[in-house]
């Protein structure tokens, strides 16, 4: 009972003023009361449990739901990350050559961005090549866009720290930060390395650097705060995708790098089996032909290529081709006079692999107007332009230097690729011109064992006379000789008595009957006093050409007054319808 209600009824029971149905009745109540007290402290414990488990219920179900909350907040930024994964990795699968690095920069700033980057300043991926000691740097920014800078490894003591630690394993992982007055000096470090300016690294007090290896390189991120390991777990995610894309890539490049080196092998056969079929030296210029149907069938859109052959007299010798206007005609090229050509010129002098250069604007006016006063190559000019082409207003030149001269191709526009080439195939055309060379000189050979045959001939029909008469004979040899020897011309002669009264001529027409000894009278015109002169001077060899005015006065004379007898009027009408004459003369002492 309850300790009040128990005191309240000793009272009753030891009450003398109350009678036994009071004390009865009271008790009865108190003890209803006690009942009910009882009843209802049952109840409030019996509810009490139930808030006390309820509460506990709903603690449980609230820690669970907030599990939940942060699990299903988890799943959607793993997805997201997972997302933004995609991308860069759609962009680094897409990877067909080098400049498009600056492409999968540009997308995984943005990406960053976007997953909570917030002080992000730049996105890069540096490519190393140990041979030249540098990197390329691969770079994107909103402030200088995308940009592609060559940067040495000793350039600076962080960067020369930098590619240290990223080169000691495929996991390696790098950072550092610039503070304070470094930043000065990382600036002006910057853009002496070519880096476009960034106006916002005046107002910061500290720039940090994250990088990730890619083995042949590393893929990093600065910011103008550092990061948490969070981010720096998202990074490596990123890095770990990357990898992969571009290890792909570099298996595709070496592929086509393959598939391309198989092409260039072909093309420098193809030459190389041109040149080896050669059997006379005048199949030097078809093989220009096949140089340039070659260098084009690699992909090079090419203005013109050839060979250019070093000559004794400051010149060079240049056999090209063009697209439009096939094989030109040779040219003898002066590379003393103009800056072009001595350029190329003293590149050789050094010793040099190859040279290239871009020539435009008024420099390549003044190229273009030099060269056409040069009659060998304006003809070839005009050539070219008859087929349909203009002069460039651009030009690049890409040489290969071989021992007696070069290679060169011309191209309107730059090709990273164009100077390898011409050095491989300078390589090739070394073997050809001492091929051509070797042609030309069995070809020497053979043909003055030819001339010596035939002098040997003359020689014995000139030790066989036995009289003055018989010269004719001989004039008829030298005559059959020097056409056995593919010489061209109208009449052989020999003149002997030569004075001021006039001369013998001992001749002889290939082909055609005529008199063998003429004797010539005096006249004043220019074939008499070229022989006065040669005479005169003592000279052993001369030349003389003539136009029709001087051809007709010559034979008007040698027809009529000399004694050459009743030569036939078509003979006559033959002469007098050419347009000149030459003669070709070795003067002795009789």
């Amino acid at each position: 009972m309850n300790p009040k209600l128990q005191q309240l009824l000793d009272v009753i029971h030891q009450s003398l003023n109350l009678s036994d149905d009071d004390k009865s009745v009271m008790v009865k109540s108190i003890r209803e009361v006690d009942k009910e007290i009882e009843i209802t402290n049952f109840k409030l414990e019996r509810t009490e449990k139930v808030k006390r488990t309820t509460g506990i219920l709903l603690e449980e179900t609230i820690e669970e739901l907030e599990q939940k909350r942060k699990a299903v907040v988890a799943q959607n930024h793993e997805l997201e990350i997972e997302s933004a994964l995609e991308r860069v990795r759609a962009q680094a699968l897409g990877l067909r050559k080098p400049e498009e690095l600056t492409s999968i920069c540009e997308v995984l700033f943005a990406t960053l961005k976007s997953l909570g980057f917030n002080d992000l300043r730049n996105t890069m991926i540096n490519i190393h090549d140990d041979a030249a000691e540098s990197f390329l740097n691969y770079d994107f920014s909103p402030s200088a866009g995308a940009t592609v800078t060559n940067i040495f490894y000793n350039s600076h003591p962080a960067t020369e720290n930098l590619v240290k630690q990223i080169r000691t394993s495929h996991e390696a992982f790098a950072e550092f930060a610039i503070k304070g007055s470094e930043l000065n000096d990382w600036r002006a470090y910057r853009k002496g390395m070519g880096e476009e300016d960034d106006p916002r690294l005046n107002d910061i007090t500290v720039l940090s650097y994250y990088f990730y290896s890619i083995g042949t390189g590393s893929i990093g991120i600065s910011t103008y705060s550092p990061v948490t390991e969070a981010k720096l777990t998202v990074l490596k995610r990123f890095r770990n995708v990357f990898d992969f894309a571009y290890c792909r890539y570099l298996d595709v490049a070496k592929a086509e790098a393959q598939a391309r080196e198989a092409q260039i092998e072909l093309a420098l056969e193809r030459v190389r089996a041109r040149t080896m079929a050669m059997r006379q030296s005048d199949e030097l210029a078809e093989t220009a032909s096949v140089l340039f149907q070659q260098i084009k069938e690699l992909g090079f859109d090419m203005w013109s290529c050839g060979f250019c052959i070093w000559e004794k007299n400051d010149q060079v010798e240049a056999w090209m081709s063009a697209d439009a206007g096939g094989l030109l005609h040779p040219m003898m090229i002066p590379y003393k006079e103009e800056s072009t050509h001595q350029k190329i010129y003293e590149a050789s002098l050094l010793g040099n692999a190859g040279y290239e250069t871009i020539w435009e604007g008024a420099e390549l006016e003044k190229h273009y107007a030099f060269m056409q006063t040069i009659p060998s190559v304006k003809l070839a000019i005009d050539q070219l332009t008859s087929s349909g082409l203009s002069l460039p207003v651009r030009q690049c030149y890409y040489v290969g230097f071989f021992k007696r001269g070069y290679i060169l191709l011309i191209t309107k526009e730059p090709n990273n690729l164009t100077s390898e080439i011409s050095k491989r195939f300078a390589n090739v055309f070394d073997q050809t011109y001492t091929r051509f060379l070797d042609l030309q000189k069995a070809e020497a050979q053979a043909r003055e064992a030819q001339i010596e045959a035939a002098l040997e001939r003359v020689r014995s029909a000139s030790m066989a006379m036995h009289s003055s008469e018989q010269l004719a004979g001989v004039i008829k040899t030298v005559t059959d000789q020097l056409q056995s020897l593919d010489f061209s011309f109208e009449t052989a002669n020999f003149i002997t008595n030569f004075t001021d009264k006039g001369f013998n001529l001992w001749l002889s027409v290939p082909g055609v009957a005529h008199p063998s000894f003429v004797y010539v009278p005096y006249d004043d015109n220019a074939f008499f006093r070229f022989l006065q002169q040669g005479v005169l001077l003592k000279k052993e060899f001369d030349t003389l050409t003539g136009g029709k005015e001087e051809k007709d006065k010559f034979f008007k004379h040698f027809f009529t007054k000399s004694d050459a007898g009743n030569i036939p009027d078509e003979r006559k009408k033959y002469v007098f319808d050419k347009p000149g004459v030459g003669f070709t003369t070795a003067f002795r002492k009789h």
